[in-house]
């Protein structure tokens, strides 16, 4: 599945995300993410357009980049650069 890495830092070069869409499910899309902060960059693309009350359900093996993901999607989302976010697992 392309998920190597076993804490929680971020993903690895190997990384693989499910984001969006693939011929096999027209709700899913891979994306390989190269680094945390990068990781962190695509979770603040998704916070835009959210509104309170819209859910996001995020899965994945241990390393797999949900904190990273999660950490910035709600620092963009609450406009907050520093805010410390935990995993949501």
């Amino acid at each position: 599945d392309g998920i190597t890495k076993d804490n929680d830092e971020g993903p690895d070069e190997s990384s693989q995300l499910e984001l969006g869409y693939s011929n096999d499910d027209p709700f899913t899309m891979r994306l390989a993410v190269p680094t945390p902060e990068d990781m962190e960059d695509v979770g603040a693309v998704l916070s835009m357009g959210t509104e309170g009350g819209d859910t996001i359900l995020l899965g994945g093996d241990l390393g797999a980049g949900k904190t990273c993901l999660s950490r910035g999607f709600v620092r963009a989302r609450t406009g907050d650069p520093g805010m410390r976010v935990t995993s949501p697992t």
